[in-house]
């Protein structure tokens, strides 16, 4: 780093992190607090966020030492958060990336790729060298990334220029820095060739090969397998470029836009590659608003259609008033005419005006590839071009979709065209989306402003002839931005002797707004209004509506808008209308005052439902408008909540889950808390956190709603909102050892009043309760009632969720042949979907707890398999623990390694129960006082089994005065009877240990019913064996002459399960209870405890 010409060292790890996730946040402001995330990570305290003030402090005094003010010039302080201010010139990352894109940049001649890249080549070191934290490490990886393509291009061009020799040299030199980048390789193959060494070329892309059968296991992709058969028959187009696609440039070739020759050459030259490879392309165009996007991407479809493609389109709005997965639903009604029955049975109830419960399937997943399936079918008949604008303005759902068929890369002739806004800011979701089309080698064009020359043009298609200084005063004055100089020229046509306008003799506005506002003041004052009314309706303008809204004939009403098209402010779409861009309708919107804003909106809300009904493609509409009016009394807010809700139903169920949790978040805001829309609201709310795996968020939301209802004493309401708990299976509850007390209470309350088939359901979700509550009190009580009446409704939807509930309501109590006689009526009823999931998931649990793992393993596998399907992510962190409690049972030698990999996914997952899960790590991965010093900054465990596997660590290490330590934490009021099977196992050996015999006794004659039964941590976390070896290192302590055949029973079950560590154990207990005189009861139990880090006997 260097100030003012000076080097400096920064000697301290701190500020070269704040300073580095400033960097890697370029022109994006970073809030203290994330600083402090990031660089103490999650568990950092609110004193971390001074430390952060006072290295940003001390950063300024280092990159600023003759400031004159509090703050400074480079590191700025704004209401978001801290903002590096510095010039892309002075940060070696920033101006290589610029340069990167720049060369990245289609059309730029080699020439000055190479410059570039020899620029860059000087600018490059290893990115963010010896620091961690997220942002920087997030930056490194696309900056690789970016140095990676910058490189191969910058080969390209050296090829390109007829530089073979050149271009071997460059390859060379980085081709070991990517092994696998099948591109790169590829070009350096090519290169070898031009240059006279086909011997050296078939080298290369052999030792490609090999590498990747050597290390991946995999062959190189097709491309690479075509680029070394054409160097074998020395196919001659290997020696020289292709010829460009013939492009539509010319009137004879096709459409015609001013000013941009080589960017229609680029979209020509995708085209052909479609059909050519017949693979998917991607394009993506981008710019300023009114800069030409639009017009672009419609020359595109003029030209696609002449070269035989098939054209949809899709648009985003600016405004709120389209519904989720518009543009979607634009692109796929007219391609579903002629699809296959079952994709359309799939794909109907998504683009159905009527949509109003969930697609088919009930995830998103299986909807997205149903668009996949559409697309591909369609394109493998005839070539497809699919266009997207405006992807700034895209919902989540929409780009979702549109990450999907990215990532899908499709082997057929498809062209995927999308335009966003430049001078919007890039949110996550679109970040992401971004993201993945990059993978996918999306193919970029950059709309700049038009040359004078092309200004020149333009403003003689519009306004005749003209001098040339009027073209430069324009191209200054508009930037060369289209949409400008189109309205510029607007009111040059005015003008009655444009060839000698002087432009200096008229008030030239000084932004398009005062152009836009400008040419609406030129329209006739009965146009005036109808106008800007109808700016209230967003972009698109119906003519009835607007009719309807200023209470005028609809002639009245197109003749209005005819003067509009005339005048530049909007434009003809079939039967409607609508404005020229969004800047247009946003300049008539701002000449509305805010009364008369929220009234118009009350208005054309009413006028939409009158007109169109309140179908799912209107319904978004007319909660926006609502929204818009709800200031105006507290019916109107009512009404507005009313349609917000219906709004987020819709969102719901077409998927945009994240949407509809923000308009249930406005419902919640805007109806009284103790109403019964604000119970139904809370149980939207929690769906939707459901399926965004927010399950301890969820939780509260359902207990929220529920005690509103019970307060209105609504006890079918609080069953329905309890029925939102079977929305995604039995992983919706909060974590084991939680009491909800006060919602448990009114399950009670309900039970009596409501119908049979809610008092099923009711019943099955108290023994759920009561299970998570870790109480044994009155457990199983509800079961044989619940499933009774299940039985007799005759809707086998109900039972197979009362099954799936009472499988985990019943663990611990009914016994494992009980359970899995259920599971098999469960599987009989065949559940599908997201029930198919939970049932899979229970099986394997009861399968363990028959002791046949070979049969739990498989319905795990076959649960993820179907969770991936639906892309239910929830599983997959059930998943990780599964795979890393079986590796600990077979010792292979990459169980720690899967153990830390399931603790990672629990922490950054967010799912709730974090602190037990660390105290279980630590007894898994160190015996003795080890295992105390990784728990020395651990938060305290939120359950007592965590305490009580530490404390039989430390027994086993030989370690009883730490055990007693941990042991004292350990809260024994409940008695032996509480909590749960594990609980009584950890709570007998820890007695065994260190108890009195009275109180090992205690112990014993709790665990002895559950004899032969298997113990497992959380459900799947970790294996613990069978209850026997506990019941013999009890019987041992107490002298009991049952210990020794207990302790054969046990070591022949536990071998039998392919648990290991505990067979040791078990083998261990045997041997030491074997007859010698100088041991005693409690020694032999001791020697029972011991075992090595892992439970390896010594």
């Amino acid at each position: 780093m260097t100030v003012a010409g000076v080097p400096q060292s920064m000697t301290r790890a701190r500020e070269r992190q704040v300073l580095a996730t400033l960097v890697s946040s370029r022109d994006a402001a970073v809030s203290a607090d994330r600083l402090a995330t990031d660089i103490w990570g999650t568990d950092a305290g609110h004193a971390t966020v001074g430390l952060v003030h006072v290295a940003v402090s001390r950063l300024r005094s280092l990159l600023e030492p003759d400031r004159t003010r509090r703050g400074g010039d480079l590191i700025v302080n704004t209401p978001a958060g801290y903002l590096l201010h510095a010039d892309a010139a002075d940060v070696d990352v920033w101006r290589f990336e610029d340069l990167a894109h720049e060369a990245l940049d289609p059309g730029r001649p080699p020439e000055r790729i190479v410059a570039i890249g020899e620029e860059a080549a000087l600018l490059w070191s290893t990115p963010y060298a010896g620091l961690d934290a997220p942002g920087p490490q997030r930056h490194a990886g696309r900056l690789r990334e970016l140095h990676a393509d910058l490189e191969v291009e910058h080969g390209r061009a050296l090829l390109d220029m007829g530089r073979a020799d050149a271009a071997v040299l460059h390859l060379s030199e980085i081709s070991t820095d990517y092994p696998f980048r099948e591109p790169l390789w590829c070009l350096l193959a090519l290169a070898q060739y031009r240059g006279g060494r086909q011997a050296d070329a078939l080298e290369t892309l052999r030792r490609l090969r090999g590498a990747m059968a050597a290390e991946l296991g995999v062959d190189p992709a097709p491309a690479t397998l075509e680029r070394e058969q054409a160097i074998l028959r020395q196919d001659p187009a290997l020696q020289a470029r292709a010829s460009p696609v013939t492009t539509a440039t010319s009137p004879d070739d096709g459409p015609r836009i001013v000013g941009r020759v080589h960017e229609l050459e680029v979209a020509a030259s995708l085209l052909a590659d479609a059909r050519t490879e017949g693979r998917a392309q991607f394009l993506l165009v981008a710019g300023e608003p009114g800069v030409g996007k639009s017009a672009y991407l419609g020359a595109l479809e003029e030209l696609a259609a002449q070269h035989g493609f098939e054209v949809v389109v899709g648009h985003n709005h600016e405004d709120d008033l389209a519904p989720v997965l518009w543009p979607w639903l634009e692109i796929v009604r007219p391609l579903l005419a002629g699809a296959p029955p079952e994709l359309r049975e799939t794909l109907e109830p998504m683009v159905s005006p009527d949509a109003s419960a969930p697609a088919r399937g009930g995830r998103p997943l299986r909807t997205y590839d149903a668009v996949l399936d559409l697309l591909a079918g369609r394109a493998r008949a005839r070539p497809l071009l699919v266009v997207i604008e405006d992807l700034h303005c895209a919902d989540t759902a929409t780009l979702q979709l549109i990450r999907h068929v990215a990532h899908a890369r499709l082997r057929v002739p498809i062209v995927v065209a999308l335009s966003r806004r430049t001078t919007t800011p890039l949110a996550a979701p679109l970040l992401d989306c971004l993201a993945e089309l990059s993978a996918a080698h999306v193919v970029r064009v950059r709309l700049d402003g038009l040359t004078t020359a092309a200004v020149g043009e333009l403003l003689t298609s519009v306004a005749g002839g003209h001098t040339q200084a009027l073209d430069a005063f324009v191209t200054e004055l508009t930037g060369g931005n289209p949409l400008f100089v189109l309205q510029y020229a607007g009111l040059l046509a005015t003008h009655p002797h444009v060839e000698d306008f002087d432009p200096t003799t008229v008030g030239v506005p000084e932004g398009i707004m005062d152009v836009l506002r400008q040419r609406m003041h030129h329209l006739p004052q009965t146009a005036i209004p109808v106008i800007v009314s109808a700016s209230v309706l967003g972009l698109t303008i119906e003519p009835e509506v607007v009719a309807a809204l200023v209470g005028a004939p609809v002639d009245d009403v197109l003749a209005a808008l005819d003067t509009a098209v005339a005048a530049g402010l909007a434009v003809e779409q079939g039967s409607r209308y609508a404005f020229v861009h969004a800047l247009a309708r946003a300049s008539a919107y701002g000449e509305l005052s805010a009364a008369r804003r929220v009234r118009l909106h009350d208005r054309a809300g009413r006028i939409i439902e009158d007109q169109f009904g309140d179908g799912a493609d209107t319904a978004a509409a007319i909660a926006q408008h609502a929204w818009a009016a709800s200031t105006l009394s507290p019916a109107h807010r009512e009404r507005a909540a009313h349609w917000r809700a219906r709004a987020a139903g819709l969102a719901a169920a077409r998927h945009a889950t994240k949407e509809a949790l923000d308009l249930w978040r406005d419902v919640l805001a805007s109806v009284p808390t103790d109403s019964e829309a604000a119970a139904r609201a809370h149980g939207g709310a929690a769906v939707a956190l459901m399926q965004l795996t927010r399950l301890d968020e969820a939780a509260s939301e359902i207990e929220a709603g529920v005690a509103i209802a019970r307060d209105l004493g609504s006890w079918d309401l609080v069953a329905e909102l309890v029925s939102t708990l079977a929305a995604v299976g039995p992983w919706g509850w909060p974590i084991h050892g939680r009491s909800r007390a006060a919602f448990m209470g009114a399950l009670q309350e309900a039970v009596p009043v409501v119908s049979e088939r809610s008092r099923a359901l009711l019943l099955a979700v108290l023994e759920v309760e009561l299970y998570h509550a870790a109480t044994r009190r009155r457990r199983g009580e509800h079961a044989p009632l619940a499933l009774a009446l299940a039985r007799r409704q005759d809707d086998d939807d109900l039972l197979r969720r009362v099954i799936l509930f009472l499988l985990v309501g019943t663990t611990g109590i009914w016994s494992a042949q009980q359970r899995l006689a259920l599971v098999d009526e469960l599987f009989a009823l065949e559940p599908t979907d997201d029930l198919l999931v939970g049932a899979l998931l229970s099986r394997a649990v009861v399968e363990w707890e028959n002791q046949r793992p070979d049969a739990a393993d498989a319905a795990m596998e076959r649960c993820a398999a179907e969770a991936g399907r639906l892309g239910i992510g929830a599983v997959e962190l059930v998943m990780t623990w599964w795979h890393a409690a079986r590796a600990r049972d077979r010792d292979a030698p990459d169980a720690d390694a899967l153990l830390e990999a399931a603790m990672d996914l629990h922490r950054q997952s967010g799912a709730i129960g974090i602190e037990d899960v660390v105290w279980l790590a630590a007894a898994r991965h160190a015996a003795g006082a080890h295992a105390l010093a990784r728990l020395r900054a651990a938060p305290p465990p939120r359950v007592q089994t965590a305490r009580l596997l530490v404390a039989h660590v430390l027994l086993e290490a030989g370690e009883e005065a730490a055990a007693r330590t941990v042991a004292e934490e350990v809260d024994w009021s409940e008695g032996p009877y509480a909590g749960n099977l594990e609980n009584l196992c950890f709570r007998l050996v820890v007695l065994a240990g260190i108890g009195a015999p009275e109180e090992i006794r205690r112990a014993i004659e709790a665990l002895e019913p559950h004899r032969g039964r298997t113990v497992t941590l959380g459900a799947w976390a970790d294996h613990c064996g069978v209850t026997d070896h506990f019941l013999a290192v009890g019987y041992a302590a107490v002298g009991d002459p049952r210990a020794a055949a207990t302790a054969a029973d046990a070591q022949q079950a536990n071998e039998a399960l392919g648990c290991a560590p505990w067979t040791r154990r078990s083998a261990a207990l045997l041997a030491s209870l074997a007859p010698e005189p100088t041991l005693g009861p409690r020694e032999a139990a001791s020697r029972g405890q011991a075992g090595s880090q892992h439970g390896r006997a010594p």
